[in-house]
């Protein structure tokens, strides 16, 4: 996590248009629109998003699946209903129910019912295969993947969130979630090219 890195735009851009599964590409525009950890994304289920016809305005994930157990609720911006829509509706075409996964792996787990009967009922993806996808999309577009996984969609909604509210680090700071300052400040540290280019472009004459 200490190594993941910001995506620019074009970088998101590219990615996007890598992206041919319906699933992941929801998934993607999600972790770059919400700021949500990989783990509180991957809690979601279809009823958290969708009430059966329409895609909700505001995604909250339950304070039991937050890294601070506090609820946080985020607005769903026009990209994530467009994909979240589709998605949702594709799913519940498919047979699935609104307690399901919202971003389902092909891998099925086996639970027992009250009775003691064991049933195959739908999984979320795992961590690792979502870092999977991401490097491997990141690949077909010529990105740099260096550096991105699964944490890289939180640092690309800070580094979002920071320029589009003027650099307003108390904004970041309650988007993301956070209980100190100090923590939003490292996820917008410079790298050090960035640095570099920085006392490079100072002059005095």
């Amino acid at each position: 996590m200490k190594t993941a890195r910001d995506l620019s735009r074009d970088e998101v851009r590219g990615i996007l248009a890598q992206t041919m599964s319906l699933r992941n590409k929801a998934l993607l525009v999600i972790g770059f629109n919400t700021g949500f950890r990989i783990s509180e994304i991957l809690s979601l289920t279809i009823a958290d998003v969708f009430t059966g016809r329409v895609v909700r305005t505001h995604v909250t994930v339950a304070a039991k699946n937050m890294k601070n157990k506090k609820a946080r609720t985020i607005k769903l911006n026009s990209d994530a209903v467009k994909v979240l829509t589709t998605h949702c509706k594709q799913m519940i075409k498919n047979g699935a129910a609104l307690t399901a996964p919202l971003f389902p792996s092909s891998q099925m787990d086996r639970k027992p019912n009250a009775d003691g009967v064991i049933s195959r009922v739908a999984k979320s993806l795992s961590r690792f295969q979502v870092h999977h996808i991401l490097k491997t999309l990141a690949d077909l577009a010529g990105v740099d993947s260096t550096g991105v996984s699964s944490h890289s969609f939180r640092k690309t909604f800070a580094k979002a969130i920071y320029i589009a509210s003027g650099k307003d680090l108390t904004k970041v700071q309650y988007a993301l979630g956070h209980s100190s300052i100090t923590i939003t400040i490292k996820y917008l540290m410079f790298a050090i090219s960035e640095l570099d280019n920085l006392v490079d472009g100072l002059s005095y004459e």
